[in-house]
């Protein structure tokens, strides 16, 4: 009878949030009883499950038990279900655990293959009487593409959305596409995910604390973007140091599990962020909106950070463009905690490492090296040169290792040795020669320190600049010509549109290449190996996941690395 689902009712909550839980769910709202149980009850169970799938299953089950209990005390009798609705309730969720499980089985059966693989590429062959001092050897590191990423095991992301806009430099509408496009980054987040926003109005800051994306998250996450209203001023050092409060006061578990990061969407120009020391503790992925923002600070503010700049026009598409690329990415980091080690043989030692923006260590009795890589998105892909210094008659070069973090292991990179032939007489100029893929490498890294350089000695703009630095690039080379038709043609596309960019500001009155934001994007896109939205202008694709994909099954299949 009724009285005896009351007690049921009672028996659950007691089951579900302790002994004082059925007092608990009477002094509080039935809302806040369900939030609080589905918080703790999530801690719990993560440690326990899987996989993302489990652990929504288990906490969607979770939340159904207790709408259960909580329909089986309402004083209205009347209104408490009956066993046979429980019953069939209780069916369903066991069968979304079920699927889940069975899910996860797969899954795992998935995951104890490599997620992150190691290739070589270098010369075969020097000739045995020759030494070598800037032998050039690169070692590509790509993450495992998923096919369907929204299901594979994965860290929660805590993502703290930064909003720094002023309203007198953009209209209403554009304020709206914002909030629209946030809302779609809210709607890709899993329940193991969490969510922050940060803006001001004035100097006030309003703030979201840290919140989980399930569906009752998504909703409260969703009225404070509806919230959001601009100022009539920029407070960009103010709101990034929010940001910075909300990822630190994580616990340590949390810090550990959960791939922390900001975004920054800002219109700013706010200069005085170039005299500002800016914590280095959590990558800021800094959007600039349309013309008003300036690319300088920005790309400072992420190279500070080991974040990206993008930016954005007065296009509207381009602005879901812009939060899908960055979701897309974030939330498929397929490993963490990255450390490439490099070894070398008797008789040869490191020279140099060039790694773009990632931190690289060589010994001091240069036999040692180390490359560190925060993290890494599912299907990227990212190239190292190291510079090796070779005697007479060596073969066995160097031995490539390392370890990494998967979603909830500590793992090993197979271990790679990079031999060379050392023949004693001439052989065929394709063995001696540079091979294609180090040649490509070496001229993007070449025309990026060479863009790096015009940035950085501020030199005033010229038109014709960005050609005549790819031209000298590319013809005193041979290089140019051993690299893969494909990188040169992509480089050259870049080149182009730069040059492009930079006429229209010339036209506009500017004079440093620090204010042309396709520049700065596209020099922060090459730094980290990592794509950025360049606005709607042409984009030849840099280091897009679907295009990484493809170039490491090919590899996969031409075998044409030095892994044996």
């Amino acid at each position: 009878n009724k009285f005896d689902i009351f007690s049921l009712g009672v028996a659950i909550t007691k089951v579900i949030a302790g002994p004082s839980g059925h007092t608990r769910s009477a002094e509080m709202s039935h809302q806040e009883f369900l939030d609080q149980v589905q918080t703790n009850w999530r801690r719990r169970l993560r440690s326990t499950c899987s996989s993302h799938k489990q652990l929504k299953a288990h906490c969607h089950q979770v939340n159904i038990c207790t709408e259960i209990a909580l329909s089986c005390m309402e004083y209205d009798r009347h209104k408490r279900p009956d066993i046979i609705d429980i019953i069939h309730r209780l069916n369903d969720t066991e069968a979304t655990i079920d699927r889940a499980l069975s899910w996860s089985v797969s899954s795992q059966s998935w995951m104890q293959g490599d997620m992150v693989k190691l290739h070589t590429f270098t010369s075969k062959a020097i000739l045995c009487g020759k030494t070598c001092n800037k032998f050039p050897v690169l070692v590509r590191i790509t993450a495992a593409p998923w096919r369907h990423t929204e299901e594979m095991p994965r860290a929660g992301v805590d993502i703290v959305v930064v909003v720094d806009i002023n309203m007198g430099r953009v209209s209403h509408w554009k304020l709206k596409t914002i909030k629209q496009a946030l809302m779609t980054v809210i709607d890709k987040f899993g329940p193991n995910d969490r969510f922050s926003i940060v803006w001001f109005k004035g100097s006030v800051p309003h703030t979201m604390k840290l919140t989980f994306t399930s569906n009752k998250g998504k909703e409260i996450a969703k009225v404070m973007i509806n919230e959001l209203d601009g100022t009539h001023d920029n407070n960009t050092i103010a709101a990034l140091r929010e940001g910075f409060e909300i990822l630190r006061g994580r616990g340590a578990e949390e810090a550990y599990n959960h791939v922390g990061c900001i975004l920054f969407v800002s219109n700013g120009d706010g200069m005085a962020a170039l005299k500002t020391e800016i914590s280095s503790e959590f990558p800021v992925h800094a959007i600039g909106v349309q013309k008003h923002h300036d690319p300088e600070v920005m790309k400072y503010i992420a190279d500070k950070t080991c974040g990206t700049y993008s930016f954005l026009d007065e296009d509207d598409s381009c602005i879901h463009e812009a939060f899908k690329l960055f979701t897309t990415g974030i939330t498929s980091v397929a490993a963490r905690f990255i450390q490439i080690t490099l070894a070398a043989h008797e008789g040869i030692t490191i020279s140099s490492i060039e790694s773009g923006g990632y931190k690289n260590l060589v010994g001091s009795d240069k036999q040692t090296g180390v490359i560190d890589i925060d993290n890494m998105y599912a299907g990227e892909q990212k190239n190292f040169i190291v510079y090796l210094s070779v005697g007479e008659g060596n073969k066995k070069l160097l031995t490539i290792g390392g370890q990494y973090r998967s979603f909830d292991a500590s793992k090993r990179l197979a271990d790679k040795d990079v031999f060379i032939l050392r023949p004693l007489s001439e052989c065929s100029p394709d063995k001696l020669g540079i091979h294609h893929e180090v040649a490509a490498e070496r001229m993007r890294i070449w025309l990026m320190k060479g863009f790096s350089v015009m940035v950085e000695m501020q030199h005033p703009m010229c038109g014709e600049g960005p050609r005549e630095l790819w031209n000298s690039i590319r013809h005193p080379s041979s290089e140019g010509h051993c690299a893969t038709k494909e990188t040169m043609v992509n480089l050259s596309n870049d080149v182009t549109e730069i040059e492009r960019n930079i006429r229209d500001y010339l036209n506009n009155h500017e004079r440093w290449y620090t204010k042309v934001p396709y520049l700065m994007s596209w020099l922060s896109c090459h730094k980290w190996q990592r794509a950025t939205t360049k606005g709607s202008c042409y984009d030849s694709g840099a280091f897009t996941l679907s295009q990484l994909s493809a170039s490491e099954q090919h590899v996969g299949e031409d075998g044409e690395d030095n892994d044996d």
